[in-house]
């Protein structure tokens, strides 16, 4: 038999496998979706290296860093559970990143996935200045809850893209009650004695007015009977307040505002770096507040942008998988 019969069939069925995938290529760019190679996926810090992630895990995120070909993707979705070791943003989040500054290249910006419930906000303050310190800048998509600790980090990007159920959250710091086991936000304790003061400046003001009206005497006769009236309404009250535990809940709330104030400083200037940076702290009742794509806005946030809803989809597909990994994803995603 003449062997080129044969590689003449071999060449031609070489050619329709050839047509079939070019067909599938194709389909999937006129659907919209990204053909996934047959490599594996890595997330080098959680799972780590040496456990691929579920392929569907691997089609969502390869999907993901498609819209950004040119920007290395990292991940940090975590599920507050207290119990994993990367639960929230913690010391531990931070030590594990820093040991991984390697993948991290100077003056290549990167765009981070995130999803936390938040943490820490001196390890979320160390995250941000090592990405920028090295990377120069980075992109942050937040599909659905940044909160806290998460939402400072996200401040410290120099683009941050909002999913249509996207939320940031407040920064008052919370504190644990051991006793009563509990937590609460310091800002409720401050705002309480701030509360306090605003009261007895209204007492003082309706009080010297109606005396003044009911009594037919000058204002500044009555003035100094008005202040003791007040002194001596607010006084049981006052002395309820522990002074250095006031002082000391007032420096603990500044760590978060201090903190977004200088993340934001280069992108807004002193003025209003202080002021976005105090709403973010002061504007809300409690820590759990939706702070939406359209009410960081009204904060004065000037680089939210909305997610495009392809990759909306790819975010919530990968959500509802992540308890193949315990509930989170950590670190620069690869594939090999």
């Amino acid at each position: 038999p003449n062997p080129l019969d044969n590689m003449s069939d071999e060449l031609q069925n070489g050619d329709a496998l050839g047509d079939a995938i070019i067909k599938e290529i194709n389909e999937a760019s006129t659907a919209g979706t990204a053909v996934v190679s047959k490599r594996l996926g890595f997330l080098n810090i959680y799972p780590g290296d040496t456990k691929p992630l579920d392929d569907k895990v691997t089609e969502y995120l390869v999907n993901i860093q498609n819209e950004y070909p040119s920007l290395p993707l990292w991940v940090i979705m975590q599920d507050g559970d207290d119990d994993n070791f990367y639960g929230d943003l913690s010391i531990n989040l931070w030590k594990s990143i820093y040991n991984s500054k390697h993948f991290l290249k100077k003056g290549e910006p990167i765009v981070l996935l995130c999803v936390s419930p938040g943490g820490d906000a001196e390890s979320a303050y160390r995250i941000a200045k090592l990405i920028r310190n090295i990377c120069g800048d980075f992109k942050i998509i937040i599909p659905h809850q940044a909160k806290s600790a998460a939402t400072l980090l996200a401040l410290g990007a120099s683009d941050i893209i909002m999913g249509r159920d996207a939320d940031l959250g407040p920064l008052d710091v919370q504190i644990r009650d051991s006793n009563e086991e509990r937590i609460y936000s310091g800002l409720d304790e401050v705002q309480s004695l701030d509360g306090l003061m605003d009261f007895a400046n209204n007492q003082i003001v309706s009080t010297t007015i109606y005396w003044s009206r009911v009594l037919r005497k000058k204002k500044q006769i009555i003035f100094p009977s008005v202040i003791d009236y007040v002194i001596g309404m607010m006084k049981p009250l006052m002395e309820k307040i522990d002074t250095v535990h006031y002082m000391s809940l007032s420096r603990t709330l500044r760590i978060a505002e201090e903190y977004a104030y200088r993340l934001l400083l280069d992108k807004y200037g002193h003025y209003h770096a202080r002021v976005i940076a105090t709403k973010f702290v002061e504007n809300y009742p409690y820590h759990g507040f939706i702070i939406d794509k359209t009410e960081g806005e009204g904060i004065g946030l000037k680089n939210i942008t909305e997610l495009p809803e392809r990759l909306q989809t790819f975010c919530d597909d990968l959500l509802l998988l992540t308890d193949d990994c315990k509930g989170c994803l950590i670190g620069k995603f690869y594939l090999k």
